[in-house]
Parts: C-alpha cells; structure tokens; sequence
C-alpha cells in the first residue's frame, strides 16, 4: 500500500462500484487527512467484510485501519487515542513482519511526539522508521524517510540531510513528481525563512503547499500556508498575509484540527495587531491558546502564551498577562523549548514592573541576562531594553558605578555601545528615538538632536527597505500562482503570468522614480501619469489622512485636475472612509443604470469600476488612493496586483515626504528649545538685559558685519550715579528695582537694533550697530535725560537717580570691541570726575593729556 498518492489516483478509486474489504482499506489510508470523517466511515464498512477474509489479511487490513484511526485522532487532539492505536498497528505489523507497515506506524508516532513536545521520542522514531523503511524495499518510503528527517533536522538549523535527501530525490529519477518534493520544498522554504530571505521563503511555502496537498499531506499543506503567510507578514504584505491566514485557518477550521486552528490564530493574531485592532488580536491569541490545551508541550502552546501575554500587557491587563507568560513558561520548559524561556521572562518581568514592583522586575531581568545572555544572538539588548524600560517607568536612578545620568539612558548607551562598532548593523527607529528622548530628559539637546536626526533617517531607511519587501512579497505570489497555473497545465495562463513578472519589473522602475523625491505635488504628479499608463483610468483620486479626516491630496479625471472634499473617517456612506477604517482594498461595481452611487469623483464622466487601497506603511496609514474606470469589470486579479504595487511604492513616496517634514519640524524643536536654553543664560536674572559673554560674543558679528557693509559701530557705558548711597540708605532690594527701572528705561530709549547688557555690579554696556560717535551721543544724551526725569517710588519713599556715560566708536582696523570699551570706560571716568550725570566722549587716537568732551545735555 503506497504511502501517499496524488488526488488523481484517489478519483479512481471512487469509481470501483463493488470493492473488496481491501480496496475500502486503501481508500480509507488515503482518504485519512484528505477526509477523515469520510475515512474513519470506510473503514467501518470495511471491517463489516471481514468474515470472508483470511486471518492474515485481515490483521494486515486491521492495522493499517487503526493507523487510519489514530490519523483522525491524532488531528482530533486525542492524543491518548492516537498513541494507543499506533502501538495496537505496531504490534500487528511487526507480527506480520511488514516493515512498510512498522515504518508508517513509527513516522505517525514521530509526528505524535512532536506535537506533544517530546523531542528524544520524535527523533527515535523517525530514524527507526528509515531503518524500517530500508528494509522494506519500498524505494518511495526511503525517500519519504529522508525527507522527513531533513525537516526535523532542518528546524534545528542543519542542513546536510536536507541536501542527502535532494540527491536522493533527483537520483530516483522518478517520471512526476512525488509528495516528497513536496516535504524538501517546504524545508528548503523553512532554511530560506531562517536565513531572513522571506521573498523566497513565501513562494517555496506556497509551491510546496501545493505539492503537498495533492498528496493528501492535508496538515502540512496548511502548515505551508501558515508559514507563507508569516513570511509574507515579514515582508509587510498584509494583504498576502491575510489571504494565505485566512486559506489556512478556512481548512483547519472545515476539519476542525485544534492544533493547525490555534496555529493560524497566532498568526491572525499577530496580523491583527499590526493592524492595530488589539482586541482582536487578544481574541484571536485567546482562541489559540484554548484550542492548544490538548498540546499542553507544544512550542505552538507556548508561543500563543507569549503572545496573550504580550497583548493583555499592552492593554494594561497585567494579572491576565503575568497569568499567560506563567502557562507560557510551563510548556516551553516541559517541552525543552529553551529558546522561548528569555521572552517569557522578560514579559514576566515587564509585569512585575506594572504591578509597581521594580525591584523584582529588575532582578528577574538580570538573572535572565545572566543564564542566557551569551547563549542566544541578540538577547543581550532585549533584555538590557527590558531593563531601561523599567528604569524609565519608574525613574530609577542609574546603577552603581553608571556614568549616565538616568538609568534608562545607561542601558540604552550600553546597547549603542555594543552594536554601534559593528559595520552592519542598522539601529532601530525605537532605540534611537528613546535615546534621542533620555538626552533630552538630561537636558543635552545636541545629542537628543543627533539620535531624532539618525531616528528619522532611519524612518526613511525602513520606508524604502519595506518597499523593497513588499514588491519582493508580490513577485512570491505571482512566481507561486504561476507554478500553481503550470502544475495545472494551464498554458496560456502561465504566460499571461510571466507578463505579469515583467510587468512587475517594470513596477520597481516606476517605485525608484517615485521614491527619489520629497516634493508632495511631484509625486502625485508621477503617481497619475504612471497609473494611466498601466491601467484604464479614467480617474485617480489621493487623500492624505490628517487627524481623523482624508484631506484631498490630487484628483484627476480624465487628465485634468478636479476639486474633491475632506471626508470625515467616520463617515459610512463613504468608500475612501471605510478603506481607512478597515485598511484593505475594496472592488466596487457601479450600476448600470447611473442611479446613486454610480459615481465616484465630481466630473463628467460616469464610472462602472472603482478600486480602492490604503496607503500603509507597516502599520501606518497614511491615505486612501482610488482609481476608476468607465469600463465594467475593467480591473481582475492583474490589474489589482499592480495597482496594489503601485500603492506600496507611493506609500513609501508619502512616508519618505512625511518624514523629511517630521524631521524638520523635530529639528525647529530642539532648536527652538536649544535657542530658548541659550537665551535662559545668556540673560541677567534681574534686569532681563544679556549678559557680559553674550555682549561680547555678540560684537564678534558685529564687527565682522560692520567690517563687511562698511559701516560704523558705536559702545556705550553706563553707569548709576552714587548706587552704593541707594543701596546703603534704602537697602539692596531699592538698589535691585532702582536697576532694574534703569534697565527698563535704556530699552525704550534705544533702538530695537541695539543690543543692551549687564556689565557688573550696577554698570551697563550697550552696542550701537550702524551708529558713529556723533550719533552715538545724541542717543546717549536722549537716555541720560530719561533717566534724571523718572521719579521711582519704593515702598513710599520717593527716589530719583541718574547715570554717566561714557561713547567711544569702533575703528576698522581694531579686531575686537576692546579697544573702543576701553576708550568708552575712560570717558565715562571723565563725566564721574567731573560730577556725574552727563555724557562725555572719547575719539580714538586721543592721549591722556587730552580733555574728553563733557556734554551735560
């Protein structure tokens, strides 16, 4: 009895009108995941003709039944079943010596052991059943052998039986092709997978899928898909991803396999929530886990736990998260599935954390890193990350000996610091935007300008990069349809899909002209010229999601622009709204007979076909696009696969746009509150005037701007009039408001060009741009007589004051302001000399003998 046989033999079996007891038998093994119910029935009917039948026979057709049976339970999750039928078959074969017979029997158990977690039994079993298969003659069963063992092997990173078991299959030579082919292609797709080539892993998934289910390898076929489907997700094709998903979980729920149904809602899940529908996401992993019980050692019950606990923690449901990561942790140490264990902790630990016990969380995290940080790649930062989060949450300051100034920031610095000096290694959006806010928080904002700056380049690194995989996503499925069409022997078909692989190509042309401009306008510009060339649009409308509202970002119908409205996401009566909220595409047929709804845009023309996408990036929405033809039925699978390119490669357009205008508005940020800070300390705290530095720094571009338009530049000191008598007879707080009324009344008195500082003590300075020695006394003059006017009133004592200053002008060939304050400070020395409260001068070149001019204005 062959072992598997493609669906074309089994159609031949249901035409045999009167089989015998035997012919049943065979088709009950084949018809045993194809369709167990309809199988478990035959075998039934059967056993009722065994009466006519010899002892021998019919002990070598009642062990090959209760395989069948222990197939169906072992689907069922009855594993308790299913073992004792396999061991019931076992026994019965190896008293027939039927070596085929005892290598069925151990391949089933071996799949059993896997399911159940017991990695030592599964290996045992899988190579007694080769030995078995050896020996029994039986080239196709070797080879089955082969092939399976290069899976086991496979999941465990090695690769020399996978490439045994090739030449094996290409030595036999064999006329069509085998369910083996089969079992090698999905291994070869899983070794794609874990190298990261997720374009060829999907596509390896998808041909192998179909390879296998025309076998009858029902389970693994959907396994396939699960798989093409998270490599798909990897690829940021969720369209792809919710197709294959929904394949997957459609076959497992129509037969209702606990194991492959939780399976695919660990994947729905995740889809979910990179969708951002977390309650969906924590219903599905939910699901997943319930269904999974039966596997209580499975690495699929434990990663269902992980992700429970993942999503009850984000939803801030921290007992039912902490509860999940505990079952989580039972089953990946009862089924050695240690690569699992560093996740749980650090959820656990995240809990611990929200439960507001960070001492705890801390020294789980840390025991964690401990045991296993050198054992698996990478772990190192997740768990240092899991640490900085802890720290931040609850402002813990740094760790003993930690050089940084919050202990967020330390371990953070400490995963930069490990990576960083590897050349190929690119910083995530995450890490690099947390750095940018813990330099902030410690109040360096050129270095949290740095790690924003890297942060957005990164966004736009990523943008393109998804780009790249979700156009490498769409080739998978097309190269997976075409082998699909091929195997199929649907010619024509094939080659209309070889056009679509070229057409594809000619995709990525029009993806890097997109992608090489930031300008809004330029890219809806490329947008509409290169739909119009690839399908029959007769109109083209973008909207940009701003808020909670599409806002129009061009419109196009028949060549010309046209004027459309903002459209609430809210709004039901919208298809745009509802391609927003549900983000995935929408085919609308219009009537015929041009009643409501058969148009789409303001224009001229009716329209019979619409298609609408999302524009996303990851899980980014950033807008609706619409195209729409005159034509019914004008856009089939090919159309919608390029206008669903086209939607990728402008949506990374957008987000490349985007995030040039987030990293501007970023920088004026930290510039402004860079500006602000610079300002806070270049400012005298009492009398709001810029400090002594800043003056100074200030006539370094002064002069070089006088220098360069050639024009004068004047300094003036100020001093207040017998200030240590205020302060002495009225006290320090009269002397504070008797400077700071002073101050006040400089700044109305000169001009908004110049530019007024504290010197010391009660001496002011100011620069005067664009002002010679004569002007400059004038204003000097108009200041000194405002302040001798103003009459202070402190705490109701009547006060006057005056101030002397002393006007010097710049000369061109001095480097410095020194000079000029030097000449200016020795005028004003001349007015205190000769009684204060005046204006003197002093031109350059005059000696010391010199008188300075005292102008008592």
């Amino acid at each position: 009895m062959d072992l598997y046989v493609r669906d074309a033999v089994v159609a031949l079996l249901e035409t045999d009108a009167d089989p015998t007891a035997a012919a049943i038998t065979v088709h009950a093994w084949h018809l045993r995941q194809r369709d167990s119910l309809r199988a478990l029935g035959l075998c039934a009917r059967a056993e009722r003709q065994f009466g006519a039948i010899a002892p021998q026979d019919r002990l070598s057709l009642q062990a090959r039944i209760g395989l069948v049976r222990a197939e169906a339970a072992w689907l069922g999750a009855e594993t308790g079943a299913a073992a004792a039928f396999i061991d019931e078959a076992l026994l019965a074969f190896e008293h027939l010596g039927d070596a085929a017979g005892i290598g069925d029997s151990l391949l089933l158990r071996s799949r059993l052991a896997d399911d159940q977690g017991e990695i030592d039994r599964r290996r045992g079993d899988l190579a007694a059943a080769a030995a078995a298969y050896a020996k029994s003659g039986d080239p196709l069963r070797a080879l089955a052998a082969s092939a399976w063992l290069a899976l086991d092997e496979t999941y465990a990173g090695s690769t020399g039986a996978l490439d045994r078991a090739q030449v094996l299959i290409e030595q036999a030579d064999a006329a069509e092709e085998t369910a083996l082919d089969g079992v090698v292609g999905f291994a070869r797709a899983l070794l794609a997978y874990m190298r990261g080539d997720y374009g060829s892993a999907a596509a390896g998934y998808q041909r192998a899928s179909g390879q296998l289910k025309n076998f009858g390898l029902i389970r693994q076929s959907i396994f396939a898909l699960i798989s093409a489907s998270a490599a798909l997700g990897n690829l940021n094709d969720l369209q792809g991803q919710s197709d294959y998903i929904d394949r997957g979980l459609a076959e497992a729920r129509e037969r209702q396999w606990p194991l492959l149904i939780g399976s695919c809602l660990n994947i729905l899940g995740y889809l979910h929530d990179g969708l951002g529908r977390t309650e969906d996401a924590k219903a599905a992993f939910s699901e997943a886990r319930d269904r999974l019980r039966a596997f209580p050692r499975s690495r699929s019950y434990g990663v269902s736990g992980i992700y429970l606990g993942d999503m009850c923690l984000r939803l801030q449901q921290t007992d039912e998260a902490l509860a999940a990561f505990h079952i989580a942790e039972g089953a990946a140490r009862a089924g050695s599935h240690s690569s699992l264990i560093p996740k749980i902790l650090m959820g656990k630990a995240a809990c611990l954390s929200a439960l507001n016990q960070p001492a705890e969380a801390i020294r789980l995290a840390q025991e964690t890193l401990d045991e296993f940080g050198d054992l698996v790649p990478d772990l190192e930062s997740e768990i240092l990350w899991t640490l900085a989060r802890i720290h931040k949450a609850h402002d813990l300051p740094p760790p003993a000996g930690a050089a940084e100034a919050s202990g967020a920031l330390h371990y953070l610095t400490r995963i930069w610091t490990r990576h960083s000096v590897q050349a190929e290694w690119r910083p995530g959006q995450e890490l690099l935007g947390a750095l940018s806010e813990a330099w902030e928080a410690t109040g360096d904002l050129v270095q949290a300008l740095h790690f924003e700056r890297l942060r957005s380049l990164s966004v736009q690194d990523a943008t393109t990069q998804r780009a790249g995989e979700q156009a490498t996503a769409l080739q998978a499925r097309l190269e997976a349809e075409t082998a699909r069409m091929e195997a199929n022997h649907q010619r024509s078909l094939a080659e209309l899909n070889k056009g679509r692989l070229s057409m594809l190509s000619q995709l990525g042309t029009i993806g890097q002209e997109l992608t090489s401009t930031h300008d809004l306008t330029s890219i809806f510009q490329a947008v509409e010229r290169h739909i119009g060339e690839l399908l029959d649009a007769a109109a083209i409308s973008v909207w940009l999601l701003e808020g909670d509202q599409l806002v129009p970002g061009s419109a196009w119908e028949e060549g010309r622009p046209i004027l459309t409205r903002n459209i609430p996401v809210t709004d039901t009566a919208s298809v745009a709204a509802r391609v927003a909220r549900e983000r995935r595409e929408f085919l609308i047929d219009y009537p015929v007979d041009g009643s409501r709804g058969s148009r789409f845009v303001p224009g001229t023309r009716r329209m019979r076909t619409a298609l609408f996408a999302p524009l996303l990036i990851n899980e980014r929405l950033l807008g609706v696009m619409s195209v729409q033809s005159a034509q019914p039925d004008a856009y089939g699978e090919e159309e919608r696969l390029i206008f669903r390119s086209v939607c990728v490669q402008s949506a990374v357009a957008l987000g490349n746009a985007l995030s040039y205008r987030e990293l501007a508005v970023a920088n004026d940020r930290l510039r402004d509150a860079q500006i602000a800070l610079e300002r806070l300390v270049s400012r005298d705290a009492l009398t709001g005037l810029f400090s002594r530095r800043y003056i100074m720094e200030a006539a370094e571009t002064e002069i070089a701007r006088a220098r360069r338009e050639k024009e004068p530049l004047s300094v003036m000191m100020i001093d207040l009039d017998h200030f240590k008598q205020v302060n002495d007879r009225h006290g320090h707080a009269a002397g504070d408001a008797a400077l700071q009324a002073v101050a006040l009344m400089l700044t109305r008195s000169l001009r908004p060009t110049d530019i007024i500082a504290r010197y010391g003590g009660e001496e002011l300075v100011a620069l005067l741009p664009g002002t010679d020695l004569a002007d400059a006394i004038q204003i000097a003059g108009r200041a000194r007589a405002a302040i001798a006017a103003e009459r202070l009133d402190l705490d109701g004592v009547a006060l006057s004051v005056t101030a002397s200053f002393g006007i010097a002008e710049w000369v061109s060939h001095e480097l410095s302001i020194e000079q000029a304050l030097k000449r200016a400070d020795i005028a004003l020395y001349s007015v205190k000399q000769r009684g204060r409260n005046a204006v003197a001068a002093r031109g350059y070149g005059a000696s010391s003998d010199d008188l300075d001019r005292i102008i008592s204005v």
